[in-house]
């Protein structure tokens, strides 16, 4: 498993300026009482908080919204830009077989 490693750079709710972790193996679980701060660290990795109206049209208006943090996968820094909205298959990167029937 690649190693994923995370930097905020602003505060953000319970999360201060320059909070880091890192992130490493094949199952990451993501566990704790309520109002610990589970939702707020998954907003970082989406870089976007969860206050985001419905109505948002455009990158403009989403500006405000995002989360300054630094995330790296093997120490290559992904932006936002590199997250897009895909089907969970296209993210695992499932390769479709097909099967040839004679």
């Amino acid at each position: 498993m690649k190693k994923l490693n995370i930097k905020l750079n602003q505060a953000y709710k319970l999360f201060k300026n320059g909070f880091e972790q890192e992130l490493e193996g094949d199952l990451v679980i993501l566990s704790g009482v309520n109002g610990s701060g589970k939702s707020q660290f998954i907003n970082m990795l989406n870089m976007i908080t969860d206050k985001v109206p419905a109505d948002i049209r455009n990158q403009n208006d989403l500006a405000k919204y995002k989360i300054n943090v630094s995330i790296k996968i093997d120490s290559i820094e992904i932006t936002n830009i590199d997250i897009a909205k895909r089907t969970f298959k296209d993210n695992i990167n499932i390769t479709i077989l097909y099967s040839v029937i004679d």
